[in-house]
């Protein structure tokens, strides 16, 4: 089965962006050398993470070139996340059993296949953490892009340890995601009855909010790159 894994916040200020973030009391860890690192994270106790992201300029060129090798698919993906704003962007789902593993991930791609919804090859990633612990992972898209797309465990386990932050955060209690009538169905099918998730009506289908429990105070807006989070007693 499914479940939300991880949800990804666009910036176009990484450095900025984690600043803001720890201003706000959230520990964020990079991930990779802050001096060439594309994203950083934000963990939890339990269930899903925060990924802070950015889109380099030459990334919506490269997407064309990207699709060559793993399906239309992927390219119209990355062209999905160079042209959206900050703020929620897309979410990752992940087997919530062993079969996440890296050389499983085929199997998972072969069985959401089945399911009539259009996904992209496996891309197989990596990254080295600023400890210089290079971690590899493993990846398909969806079609439309407005689904949620899915991902492998890392093929060695997160050097991450419980993350205490000083707002008291302690997990996501909730995604509320608006979908429409068009993905709806194929949303269902992908999301099953992963009790995170709030499915709501709406003319697009995107994340709207999250809810964080544990959260002392209000987030100032201002410095959330966009990112709508409500603070849960």
């Amino acid at each position: 089965m499914l479940k939300i894994n991880q949800l990804q916040c666009k910036v176009t200020d990484l450095q900025k962006a984690v600043n803001d973030f720890k201003e706000l009391g959230f520990t964020v860890c990079w991930g990779a050398d802050p001096e060439r690192a594309s994203n950083a994270f934000i963990y939890f106790d339990n269930g899903p993470v925060i990924e802070l992201f950015l889109m380099p300029d030459i990334a919506y060129y490269a997407a064309s070139v990207f699709g060559v090798f793993y399906g239309s698919s992927a390219k119209r993906r990355w062209k999905y996340w160079c042209r959206s704003n900050e703020g929620w962007c897309d979410f990752n789902l992940k087997s919530d059993n062993e079969e996440a593993s890296l050389e499983n991930i085929g199997n998972i791609r072969n069985h959401v296949k089945n399911k009539n919804i259009t996904v992209s090859r496996v891309i197989k990633g990596h990254r080295t953490q600023p400890d210089g612990q290079k971690l590899k992972f493993g990846y398909f898209v969806t079609d439309p892009v407005e689904l949620p797309f899915i991902t492998s465990d890392y093929h060695i386990k997160n050097t991450i340890k419980k993350v205490k932050h000083k707002n008291g955060a302690k997990e996501i209690e909730w995604v509320k995601v608006g979908v429409n009538d068009k993905n709806r169905n194929k949303l269902e099918l992908l999301t099953g009855d992963d009790k995170k998730i709030i499915l709501v009506p709406s003319e697009h289908t995107n994340i709207i909010e999250i809810g964080i429990k544990g959260l002392k105070n209000k987030l100032d807006g201002n410095r959330l790159h966009g990112a709508k989070i409500v603070s849960l007693d």
